[in-house]
């Protein structure tokens, strides 16, 4: 199972940092299927966090402003735990936990959240997209209407992926379409709280 929650934390660096970790070790102890769990923290080679021995779990920190996220896969648990379906719509509610199905025993996740911004014109990040981005992303983007929502979720797609790999951005730019992939799941959404909107992504192995 997968699981999404929310949280509030401060605008520096530093509290950001705790509050992702603090999120995903109080998660892990809520709905990992084990009586006892080792919460401590570390990295992979590639510099991803990871749970140093619960190594069938695996979970991915994001944040902008002063909201983190964090999406936990524990596949050996099949209970909701109180969490609600992640709706086919993708608009969520900050403070409401969601979960998603999955069991792959070899978990890998990867969530990425941004705040859209409205400094920037939608022609500045139409530019930015064709600079950037798949010409299949850009297809998809100019479909209907470019839209900040729209660059923000291939954005967060594209973070989100290369964050289940562990691999960051590297190679996925304008040579990897996220609209298209097909070796991994990709849920958008998005989140509004005091007035303030967010675009994100959960990626995950199936």
């Amino acid at each position: 199972m997968i699981y999404i929650e929310f949280a509030h934390t401060g605008s520096s660096h530093e509290s950001q940092h705790l509050g992702g970790e603090n999120l995903a070790r109080v998660m892990l102890e809520k709905y990992s299927p084990k009586s006892s769990v080792n919460t401590a923290i570390g990295t992979t080679p590639t510099g991803k966090p990871c749970f140093r021995e619960e190594k069938n779990v695996d979970f991915s920190i994001s944040h902008s402003e002063e909201i983190v996220m964090c999406a936990l896969y524990c596949p050996e648990q099949s209970e909701t735990k109180g969490a609600i379906p992640f709706p086919e719509n993708g608009v969520l509610r900050f403070g409401s936990c969601y979960f998603i199905e999955g069991d792959n025993p070899s978990p890998k996740i990867g969530a990425d959240i941004e705040k859209l911004d409205t400094k920037m014109t939608e022609e500045r990040l139409s530019a930015l997209a064709k600079r950037y981005f798949h010409e299949n992303e850009n297809s998809y983007m100019e479909k209907n209407g470019f839209s900040r929502v729209k660059f923000y979720t291939v954005w967060t797609g594209k973070e989100s992926f290369g964050k289940m790999l562990g691999t960051g951005l590297k190679g996925i730019l304008s040579g990897f379409d996220v609209t298209s992939q097909n070796s991994a799941v990709i849920k958008n959404f998005t989140l509004k709280k005091d007035g303030v909107s967010y675009v994100g992504s959960i990626c995950f192995n199936y």
